[in-house]
Parts: C-alpha cells; sequence; structure tokens
C-alpha cells in the first residue's frame, strides 16, 4: 500500500471535452474499440474506458481464466460523478456480470466496486413510452434530473400523448423523448423530422433520414439544447455532432468543431456514443497483446500513456485476487484511485523494488513496456501504474501468458 501514497503531489488538471464511443473498431497500431470511450479535446483522443478495464470489471464470466470478456459494444455514455470509471453506459446486448446483475441492452448502468448498480432500467424506459421490450441507442440527463433518450429500433407504443405527438403509435428510431423529473409518461422532444432538420442545417443537406439518432447530450454550452449524432454512413453527416441551438450546427467546444478531422484517425469514424466530460481521463495502461505464447516467441506489450513528460513511472504487478477482483479506492492517489490489484500478495511487494518495473515517461508522457515470454510459465496478472511524481494511478489491464 505504501507504494500507492508516495509523492502526492497535486495532479496537473486535465482539459474537460466530449466522450466519445465509435460504431465499429478501427485498426491500427493501437487500435480504437468499439466498446470503448475515448476522451476528444484539441489535443487529440485519450483513452477514458478502455477494452482493458472493462474486461476487470466484467469479470472472466466465460470461465477460461482470463479477463477478456468486456461487453461486445457500448451504446449511450454519460457522465457521472463517483461512478466507475465516472460513466453512465448501455450495451448493445444483454450482457450477465458474474456475481451481479445481468445488464439489459434497455438499462442504464454503472460499474461499482461489487458489480454493476441499473439506475434506469429497461422497464421504466418500456413504460414511460408505452411500449414492449425495448433497446435503448441514446440517453442523457439534464441538471434538473430530466432524462432524455432514443431507441435503436422502431417501437410501437401505445402513450396517448406521446401517439399524439407523432401522429401515429411508431416511435421512428430518430425520435428523442423525454421524462421530467416525476412524470410518468413520456414527452416527445425532437420528431424525426425535427431530428432531420437539425442535421440539414448542421451540415449544409438535404437528407430525409440520417438513419438513426445514435446517442444525445445536453449541450453544456446552451444547456436548453442537445447535441446528436447518427448512424448515416453519408461523408456528409458521419462523424458530426450537431447543436440544436440556433436551429442546428455543427458542435464546436475549446475552438474544436466536431467533425471527423478533429479525431485525428485517418478515416470518418461513426459515433454511436457522446457525453460532455467536466474533467479530463486518468492515465491509461493497455496491453497490445491479446495473449503472449510463450512457445510462439510472443511478448509482454504494454502501452501506458496520460503521464507526466519525464516522469518516473512505477508498475504494479500482482495474480488476479478473484475471478472478478473487486476494485478498491487508494487512499491519496489521483487519477484512477482505485485498484483491482491483490496489494497482499508477495508478486506485488516485489514489483515494487524490481528496476524491470521501473520507466521514464517520454516527452509525451508515454512509456512503452515490452518483455518477452520465453523462460516465463503461463499466468494470468494484473498490471497497474503510478507517476512517482505526480501521485497518478492508470486505469488497470490484465496480462495472460499462455503456453
Amino acid at each position: 500500500m505504501m507504494w500507492f501514497a508516495i509523492a502526492l503531489l497535486s495532479a496537473a488538471a486535465y482539459s474537460q471535452g466530449l466522450a466519445i464511443s465509435v460504431a465499429t473498431d478501427i485498426p491500427g497500431p493501437v487500435p480504437i474499440r468499439d466498446e470503448e470511450v475515448h476522451l476528444l479535446r484539441p489535443e487529440g483522443l485519450s483513452p477514458l474506458l478502455t477494452r482493458d478495464l472493462l474486461g476487470l470489471l466484467r469479470g472472466d464470466a466465460n470461465g477460461n481464466g482470463r479477463f477478456d470478456d468486456a461487453p461486445t459494444d457500448v451504446d449511450a455514455i454519460e457522465w457521472a460523478s463517483g461512478a466507475l470509471p465516472s460513466l453512465l453506459l448501455s450495451v448493445s446486448s444483454d450482457t450477465a456480470i458474474p456475481g451481479s446483475a445481468t445488464v439489459k441492452d434497455g438499462d442504464i448502468f454503472r460499474f461499482d466496486g461489487p458489480g454493476v448498480t441499473i439506475l434506469y432500467p429497461e422497464a421504466m424506459f418500456a413504460s414511460a413510452s408505452g411500449s414492449g421490450d425495448v433497446d435503448l441507442d441514446a440517453f442523457a440527463i439534464a441538471a434538473d434530473g430530466t432524462l432524455f433518450w432514443s431507441y435503436s429500433d422502431d417501437e410501437v407504443t401505445v402513450a396517448p400523448g406521446v401517439i399524439a405527438a407523432l401522429g401515429s403509435s411508431l416511435i421512428n428510431k430518430h425520435v428523442i423523448l423525454k421524462l421530467e423529473p416525476g412524470a410518468f409518461e413520456a414527452v416527445v422532444v425532437m420528431t424525426q423530422q425535427q431530428v432531420v432538420m437539425a442535421f440539414n442545417a448542421a451540415c449544409g443537406t438535404s437528407v430525409s433520414t440520417v438513419v438513426n439518432t445514435t446517442d444525445i447530450a445536453v449541450d453544456p454550452i446552451s444547456p436548453g439544447d442537445l447535441l446528436l449524432t447518427c448512424s448515416s454512413t453519408s461523408s456528409s453527416l458521419k462523424g458530426r455532432v450537431v447543436t440544436t441551438a440556433m436551429g442546428g450546427s455543427i458542435w464546436t467546444f475549446l475552438g474544436l468543431s466536431v467533425t471527423p478531422t478533429a479525431f485525428g484517425l485517418g478515416t470518418s469514424p461513426s459515433l454511436d456514443g457522446i457525453a460532455w466530460m467536466p474533467s479530463g481521463p486518468s492515465p491509461a495502461i493497455r496491453s497490445l497483446s491479446e495473449a503472449p505464447s510463450i512457445s510462439g516467441g510472443g511478448a509482454i506489450d504494454l502501452l501506458i500513456d496520460g503521464f507526466q513528460p519525464g516522469e518516473a513511472i512505477r508498475i504494479g504487478v500482482s495474480p488476479p485476487p478473484s475471478s472478478r477482483p473487486a476494485f478498491i479506492p487508494v487512499g491519496g492517489s489521483f487519477g484512477f484511485n482505485l485498484t483491482p490489484l491483490d496489494l497482499a500478495s508477495d508478486t506485488f511487494g516485489l514489483s515494487l523494488s524490481s528496476p524491470e518495473l521501473l520507466r521514464i515517461a517520454d516527452a509525451t508522457g508515454t512509456i512503452r513496456w515490452q518483455h518477452p515470454v520465453g523462460g516465463l510459465v503461463p499466468a494470468i496478472a494484473l498490471v497497474q501504474a503510478i507517476g512517482l511524481s505526480s501521485g497518478k494511478l492508470s486505469t488497470p489491464s490484465s496480462v495472460a501468458i499462455i503456453l
């Protein structure tokens, strides 16, 4: 535990930004996965919720001894203070969390230490809109507690107010609904035509559909308005975030217009999650090798970033304490501020004094730690890094060494 308490200097503040989740994997030396969440800021994309972290939060669901069972896709995202990792989520398919609940595709939930907490269940949204089973695709919360959402599929409603507003019993997957605190029936905020009009005004198009409203957020600059993104593959609409302010315009924050060029990916991503984050991400550690093989000459390959340039970084290692490690608070640390590592294990104690596990971050605050697995034995390990001058703790990852 002493390792986590050293050098308790104030952490430099990260800038706020827009959390995003892409609709499909984007390949590259460091792939961006559709189940991950990254933070977009003028300086670029930074990992916020990695597949490595998701695998540990869910636990070993298939019983293969590895933490490679992250949910298949994250749909709606929303910032939430105190949640792990400061996000509320929905997933694209029902997902069992070992030792906890099964999350439905219409639930809004958060990870916590013991498992998951479902804050807004699918049944609540279905009841409010007068619908049957539903799959939530977009979600946001206003400061007064008003809920906004949209569905991933067209739904049939029997709610009189919704039918009156839409002129039919069909809730198209463009449509945005809201539920104010204390209310029981949803209200239509935007029809398909109104959503399309906002995109046409913002993007200079004249389309009749944007296919689907894939996520929404309250505009932090104009809180009475919403941010929208859609699943259209049109080059004029894809990868754009628009605000409903002034009838519709490309959303800009800190001088950055949220269009495909803002992501710096060399491709135009489709977005299926957006959320305004009032503070930036923790440092992150990601395993770039799925399961290095001893017989195949593989290597452990860790990418650690988000630290101060030139900072000394210590990597802690432990065996997993269980098939779904609990995340415990780490007093005196900054950054992620929780750990799933077994701090009482001999392996962890040895890692604190290993010269091999002490590295210096480069000019971008990044470390690439690689180690051949030849001569090692098959094992599963949890890893997490801390900056010795900033006191910042990274998000954790796992390493699986196989024969």
